[in-house]
């Protein structure tokens, strides 16, 4: 059985335990025991950005239960206003002192939820006939009011279409009320909520070969409201390309010259239509590929076709008949017609090894 002692020391330790926990140890006040405490640790409130000067609505009353009739509760704004955007108010009706919360103008800043959404306030409360103290946080919600016009960016457009670009707007120009051009006939539409121009007609460069449209974006329901004026507009300039009808030409060809060395050999000549010539290929004829196409100058129209095999004319009794085609520099490139090109076989003997290399073993 313990001591009276043991249970002495037990008692002192629960007490000091206690009193540890509920004590406030720089002052010595009973934390829990001031009757004097917000309804809420954090309300949570909203306003209109650019709000004049007004009062904010809160779904809940903020404030203090009055517990005794002769306190006099005095609120004040502690942190969470660095601009001064806010100010505090109590007004006391029966038992409940409210916390009152309204904007003020400032001369540094205004309520832009583009520059700041949300502001939390820390409140503080003091009782003037004693010592209570009592804080809480109102979170502050910057709620969008649509003030901002529609914006271009950037404010101007430079676009190129090929004469033959072909229409991707076949509705005329039924969606044309956004979309203004110094050439009453343009051939453009927008779409009033995609912002996207479509070339309604084909394109005529002997007609106009430039076109300035000027785009206007306006807010739908400012204007539903009646309010005028509330857009913004954007340059597009257009300029309108040439197309390249002009496709090469493969000129006639001459004799195939038989080289010293046994190779056959064809100059070609194809003429250029609006855009250069960029290559000139066999496309046929020419199942064993004994025969390739190499530049013959500087000049870029001048070709030369060659062979780079040895030909059995026994199999080609009648010679080759190669196809050629030419492809121009444009975008997309033109084709020249095929121009057919024959290769008559070679009946005479020339002294060739039939291997360029032998191996021997010995």
């Amino acid at each position: 059985m313990a001591s009276p002692a043991a249970f002495f020391l037990l008692a002192t330790a629960v007490l000091l335990l206690l009193n540890a926990c509920v004590c406030d140890g720089s002052t010595g006040k009973w934390k829990d025991s001031s009757p004097l405490r917000f309804t809420h640790h954090l309300y949570n409130t909203t306003i209109k950005e650019n709000a004049p000067l007004t009062y904010i609505d809160t779904p809940v009353k903020m404030g203090i239960q009055v517990a005794d009739p002769l306190w006099e509760i005095k609120y004040s704004l502690v942190t969470g206003d660095d601009d001064g955007l806010f100010q505090v108010e109590e007004v006391t009706i029966g038992d409940f002192c409210f916390l009152r919360i309204k904007t003020c103008s400032s001369k540094y800043a205004l309520l832009n939820r583009e520059v700041r959404d949300s502001y939390v306030l820390t409140v503080e409360a003091t009782e003037s006939t004693s010592d209570f103290q009592a804080k809480t946080k109102v979170s502050v919600l910057v709620l969008d009011t649509n003030d901002l016009k529609p914006l271009f960016y950037p404010a101007s457009y430079n676009v190129a279409l090929r004469e033959d670009t072909p229409p991707q707007d076949e509705r005329g120009q039924g969606q044309c009320h956004r979309c203004r051009c110094r050439n009453r006939a343009h051939p453009f539409t927008v779409d009033p909520f995609t912002g996207i121009i479509s070339l309604a007609k084909k394109l005529n460069y002997s007609r106009s070969d430039h076109y300035d449209i000027t785009i206007l974006a306006e807010d739908r329901m400012k204007k539903i409201s009646g309010v005028q004026k509330f857009g913004n507009i954007a340059q597009v300039s257009v300029k309108v390309q040439k197309a390249n009808t002009d496709s090469p030409v493969i000129m006639p060809v001459g004799k195939p010259e038989v080289l010293a060395n046994g190779k056959i050999s064809v100059g070609v000549h194809v003429e250029a239509g609006m855009k250069p010539v960029e290559s000139l290929s066999i496309v046929g004829g020419d199942p064993h590929k004994c025969f390739e196409i190499i530049p013959a100058g500087i000049e870029a129209w001048r070709f030369q076709l060659i062979s780079t095999k040895r030909i059995m004319w026994h199999q080609f009794p009648f010679g080759l008949n190669l196809s050629l085609q030419a492809k121009d520099s444009g975008s997309p490139p033109l084709l020249s017609s095929v121009t057919l090109v024959h290769i008559p076989p070679d009946n005479s003997t020339h002294l060739a090894f039939l291997e360029d290399t032998y191996i021997v073993y010995t």
